[in-house]
């Protein structure tokens, strides 16, 4: 077991003055008020004594980091992973904007590779967070007019529906056909949300 001895310590709803956390395979296992005595039997004690401990941030949005992006092709959400923890993100939603459905798949390959074989030290990968290709053309945003489709031009296309990886799609309320889509996709495990600008 190893334990973190001394820090202040976030919490939701107070801050641990001078606590401990003990953490075991990679769990936290226990938080502790006081500091832990570095010759504790069984333990690996660090001392983090005037140091902030605080939660990592999920972050359910994130399209790329540094010049990357997820949609940049193998190895790109892998290594959008290894460069977030710097920034205290321990947890990622890789976001999609409306692509061609080649792009989608291999986002979600990598998406998949990444969730079952994570790289140490890397934040963790979670499902993917899908902005649409069935979006109002009027209401595109940033999305690439190009890309953009109706559900029935697209009936044809591999896309988000059977690929592993993918938990959410966003936009479709805007779309031609978005009832047919949402209807198409009950019982599949994908989840719609409202965004953008109401007419």
């Amino acid at each position: 077991m190893i334990a973190l001895s001394g820090a202040d310590i976030v919490l939701p709803d107070v801050v641990v003055h001078g606590g401990s956390i003990v953490i075991d395979r990679g769990r936290i296992v226990a938080i502790e008020s006081r500091a832990i005595d570095p010759g504790a039997a069984g333990m690996t004690v660090t001392d983090v004594s005037n140091h902030l401990i605080v939660p990592g941030f999920v972050d359910v949005h994130i399209h790329g980091i540094e010049g990357i992006d997820v949609l940049d092709g193998p190895g790109s959400v892998a290594d959008v992973a290894r460069r977030l923890p710097k920034y205290g993100v321990t947890a990622f939603c890789p976001t999609s904007v409306a692509c061609t459905p080649q792009q989608l798949s291999m986002m979600l390959a990598a998406i998949a590779e990444s969730r079952s074989a994570p790289a140490p030290g890397a934040s963790r990968v979670l499902p993917a967070h899908l902005e649409s290709n069935f979006i109002n053309p009027q209401w595109n945003g940033a999305q690439p007019a190009a890309c953009l489709r109706t559900y029935q031009g697209a009936q044809g296309a591999r896309g988000a529906q059977g690929a592993q990886g993918a938990r959410g799609a966003r936009g479709a309320q805007g779309a031609q056909g978005a009832q047919v889509l949402i209807g198409a996709s009950l019982g599949r495990n994908l989840r719609f949300g409202r965004c953008g600008r109401r007419q």
